[in-house]
């Protein structure tokens, strides 16, 4: 018989090892939980660099874009013949995108407003301005950018993008480029991943030159002086954690310093957003968690149940641990390798070189005429030429070269094993350039599903350009190759957009 001291001991037991058993599990889904959440912001942050780093590619084409209309207007334009610079800036006007250049003007050696696109409707003062002062008192040509100004001439916010005029070695005036903070904030907003994360563009000094949320607020206006990435001496990238002045959303920002200016591009991601999905898993792991603990103090062999749940619990975490890593190495959207598996396959490649001096190729590709897409159908449907134009990739090369995404519509490939002549594998990549172009400048057949209604096709012609590095062996770093394949991309682009370029002897 059981005594009833026996019956205590051993209830007082069962208590005990329920007691430990389930304060055991409750630490295992508190520390899973706040693993999950340390690694999704560790994910977050390598993502927000990675965007930020594409914000910042765009960014630095359009700046030299820029750059060099103003110093070809600087280099051809001659006092008093306002007919031939006017034809020429309109020439320059239409490389650029609707609504994108708000003027382009010159300002001569005193002052005052030589001539405009606008027109010339009364003799306006401009030696005040920051951008004419910067080069007046400058005896090295440079590009200026200015803060937004409201414009006497134009009536409207714009960026000043400037070069001085010297003549005889004189300075003569500035040439003006106004760019549209409008503009810059279309293509901040498109290249955002969520609604509510931020991107902004500022001055070293920390004025706004335009951001994706709210641009006309910030107009102006300085951010607030704390700022880790103000001031010449700060970092030239970096990350940190802050409420946003704005809206008051916790973000995971990222700086980095753009080469060609001194100008940075903040991006920032919501915190909230970032974490409710993690949250939404912890909350149900939490009543789980509840749900099983209910039950070991029903009956007694909750230990048994516990176990159980423990083990159930373990193949989650697991499960979620090989999404994380997957998500770390490939892109969301077309499933290719990502920016950081290309660079990793590249440092594979570049260490091979050394023993057998084998040729590879570096292909940087941009859609042309994609944004078009975008803007009329949506992203939805541009998201799924995205995807043909991936798997079009993929059946133009071999399942041991690398076809990767590069962020918005830019692919990256990566050909190796070339052979070590420079000619033949000049020419093998020429053909597998050409098979490309060809595959995807054909007519896009994109079927649109919606609930309840027939399927609607959508037929687009997106063409690209093409930017090639071949290297081997000790020819410049990782970064030094996807530059070499961006600038010769970059020069397909100029040529007319549908053409191939390679990148030789420093020059596309």
């Amino acid at each position: 018989m059981i005594t009833p001291l026996r019956v205590r001991k051993i209830a007082l037991l069962v208590v005990l090892l329920s007691l430990a058993a389930s304060g055991f599990y409750w630490w295992q889904i508190e520390n899973a939980g706040s693993q999950l959440r340390s690694e999704t912001v560790a994910q977050a942050e390598l993502r927000a660099k990675q965007l930020n780093g594409a914000v910042v590619d765009q960014i630095s084409i359009l700046i030299r874009y820029v750059d060099f209309a103003a110093q070809e207007l600087a280099e051809n334009y001659v006092p008093g013949k306002d007919e031939a610079f006017l034809d020429q800036a309109h020439k320059i006007e239409q490389r650029f995108p609707p609504q994108s250049l708000l003027q382009i003007a010159v300002i001569d050696a005193k002052g005052y407003l030589a001539n405009s696109t606008l027109g010339m409707k009364e003799r306006v003062y401009l030696a005040d301005r920051e951008h004419f002062k910067t080069h007046l008192g400058s005896a090295k040509p440079h590009l200026f950018v200015s803060a937004p100004v409201f414009g006497r001439v134009s009536k409207q916010w714009s960026i000043q993008f400037t070069r001085p005029i010297w003549r005889n070695g004189r300075f003569s005036g500035v040439v003006v480029l106004s760019l549209a903070p409008s503009y810059l904030q279309k293509t901040l907003a498109a290249l955002a991943l969520e609604s509510d994360d931020s991107i902004a563009i500022f001055r070293q000094s920390g004025e706004y030159l335009a951001r994706n949320l709210r641009n006309e607020e910030v107009l102006g206006k300085h951010v607030g002086p704390n700022r880790p990435f103000l001031g010449p001496d700060a970092a030239p990238s970096g990350l940190f954690l802050t409420e946003a002045n704005f809206d008051k959303v916790v973000r995971i920002f990222q700086w980095q310093r753009l080469n060609e200016a001194p100008i940075i591009v903040v991006l920032g991601i919501s915190e909230a957003t970032l974490l409710k999905p993690v949250d939404a898993i912890i909350a149900r792991n939490r009543w789980q968690a509840a749900v099983a603990t209910g039950i070991l103090w029903l009956f007694t062999f909750g230990v048994i149940i516990l176990l159980h749940r423990l083990s159930v619990q373990q193949r989650m975490l697991f499960a979620s641990a090989r999404q994380v890593q997957h998500m770390a190495f490939y892109d969301s959207l077309t499933n290719l390798p990502n920016r950081r598996l290309l660079n990793d396959r590249l440092g594979q490649t570049m260490a091979a070189q050394k023993r057998n001096a084998w040729y590879a190729a570096m292909i940087f590709i941009d859609l042309d005429n994609f944004k078009q897409l975008n803007d009329l159908r949506g992203h939805a449907v541009g998201d799924l030429l995205l995807k043909e134009a991936a798997r079009r990739l993929k059946s133009c090369v071999r399942t041991v070269d690398t076809v990767s995404r590069f962020g918005g519509d830019e692919f990256v490939l990566m050909i190796g094993e070339l052979g070590t002549d420079r000619n033949g594998a000049q020419a093998k990549v020429a053909a597998i350039a050409e098979k490309i172009r060809t595959e995807l400048s054909r007519t896009y057949e994109l079927k649109i599903e919606h609930e309840g209604q027939a399927t609607v096709t959508v037929a687009h012609q997106c063409t690209a350009s093409i930017g090639i590095a071949l290297f081997v062996g000790s020819e410049g770093t990782p970064d030094d190759i996807l530059n070499w394949a961006d600038q010769a991309m970059y020069q397909a682009k100029v040529a007319g957009r549908n053409t191939i370029r390679f990148y030789a002897d420093g020059a596309s």
